[in-house]
């Protein structure tokens, strides 16, 4: 569309109200369809994107109905801004609504959990700290690598200014998992390492044991079995805020936004241990076949009050927005530990359970869970690419932090009083361990996001 601003003109056509534009430093016209304006002793070559010639006086026609464009008498390089107020009032064709659909591709702090499992040659106990031990699983951070997911939001303003909106988010990363799975008949010595808590050494429950080459099987505690572990993690959340516009765009300034709101966290661990075993020992029943199960799971829900800064910057095609956010609330932190143990006579089918596994113990066995104030910052950069009117292409970075967690490998004790281990025995000797504290920590999530935005 083409506009026409002279110092001192005055702008008439069929559909819309006179305007002087001789004291004005910027001016918005949107023309009816098929209108006519003159303007006498212009003094402006370029409008828009269209040369226009200097003279006494030129006509547009048959302009759009809805095409508009800003026009700055002090800087005619931002006569195609899309968006802003001037002093004219404010242009009801702009978008008011929006939604956008973020592919997100995340990685974040890993959990901690004890050593699991370990090995050794035939005949030597994979004890930690002796020579000849490998670590098979844990010590190391689990559930780190990147995670898929997806964000989407949407919101509206009230006014033609965009002075007040509202805006919601829902987000989510795909399940993480972390497995390892080991079989051993004994050619290897494979074992789930801990502490004997009454003398405070370390030990190791055999899962694959063959005594060396020469020696005599009976009363070797020789055994042939499995070990299964599994680490699972999932992260979502959600949020809504009001917005409300703090610096209104122009041509030399960029738009910013404060927001307040709601925002809901919700991070879920789980680490099993599942062992199958049977005795080589001759001087043990071989028909026994013995099942044990650790589980151990935990779950964070933040509910918290949502406080934020917008910076966007916009020119024809690019955007670029910068968010700082910060949520201050609750982290309710749940903790569950189960254990199990299940002899089965090969021979009869006859099964008989045990509460208690190793590392989940009468001691410790129970649900758990408790409150604590939490911080959740973030930061996020957007870049983007207006396709048309309507579509913009983004892609983004992210940075979140939550403070206050509880994960399912950092609620392990190794430390076990034996007279615990099923059959089931009244424990004869201290300390009730293993035990439960709620240990936690802070996690970070980090990574880019790739969307396309629409607006109406």
């Amino acid at each position: 569309m083409i506009a026409s601003i002279a110092l001192g003109a005055s702008f008439s056509g069929q559909g819309f109200t006179t305007v002087t534009a001789a004291d004005s430093a910027e001016a918005q016209i949107v023309f009816d369809e098929k209108s006519v304006v003159t303007a006498e002793k212009s003094t402006i070559t370029k409008v828009g994107k269209q040369d226009i010639k200097k003279d006494e006086g030129f006509v547009a026609n048959q302009f759009p109905r809805t095409e508009h464009r800003f026009v700055s008498l002090n800087n005619l390089d931002c006569d195609s801004h899309p968006d802003g107020c001037d002093s004219l009032g404010c242009d009801p064709s702009r978008n008011h609504h929006w939604m956008q659909l973020d592919l997100l591709g995340w990685w974040g702090k890993g959990m901690t959990s004890p050593i699991l499992a370990s090995q050794a040659a035939r005949g030597q106990a994979p004890i930690l700290g002796e020579t000849g031990t490998i670590n098979l699983f844990g010590g190391d951070d689990l559930l780190d690598d990147i995670r898929i997911g997806a964000r989407l939001r949407g919101g509206f303003w009230y006014d033609d200014c965009r002075r007040l909106g509202i805006e919601a988010e829902i987000f989510g990363l795909t399940n993480e998992n972390d497995a390892f799975n080991a079989h051993s008949a004994g050619l290897d010595t494979l074992g789930r390492p801990f502490v004997n808590a009454a003398n405070g050494q370390p030990i190791v429950q055999f899962i694959g044991f063959l005594p060396e080459v020469g020696t005599s099987l009976s009363g070797s505690g020789a055994v042939c079995g499995g070990l299964e572990i599994d680490a699972k993690s999932k992260f979502h959340g959600a949020g809504i805020s009001i917005l409300h516009q703090l610096v209104a765009p122009s041509c030399k300034q960029a738009e910013v936004l404060g927001f307040a709101g709601y925002r809901f966290l919700r991070l879920d661990d789980q680490l099993s241990i599942h062992e199958n075993l049977i005795s080589t020992d001759p001087l043990i029943d071989p028909n026994l076949a013995f099942h044990i199960d650790d589980q151990f799971q935990t779950e964070n829900r933040f509910h918290g009050l949502d406080l934020g800064l917008r910076w966007r910057r916009e020119s024809e095609r690019m955007i670029l927005q910068a968010t700082m956010r910060v949520a201050l609330g609750t982290s309710r932190q749940f903790a569950s530990i189960h254990g199990n143990t299940a002899i089965t006579d090969v021979l009869t089918g006859v099964t008989e359970s045990y509460e208690g596994g190793l590392l989940a113990q009468s001691s410790n066995i129970g649900e758990y869970d408790r409150s604590r104030f939490a911080v959740v910052p973030e930061t996020e950069l957007m870049l983007g690419y207006r396709i048309n009117e309507s579509l913009t292409a983004t892609v983004g970075y992210n940075f979140l932090y939550w403070s206050n967690v509880v994960r399912a490998g950092e609620q392990i004790d190794t430390a076990v009083n034996l007279d615990y281990l099923p059959p089931t025995q009244v424990p004869t000797s201290t300390p009730e361990r293993p035990e439960f504290n709620f240990e936690q920590t802070g996690i970070w999530f980090q990574g880019i996001s790739l969307g396309l935005a629409y607006g109406w």
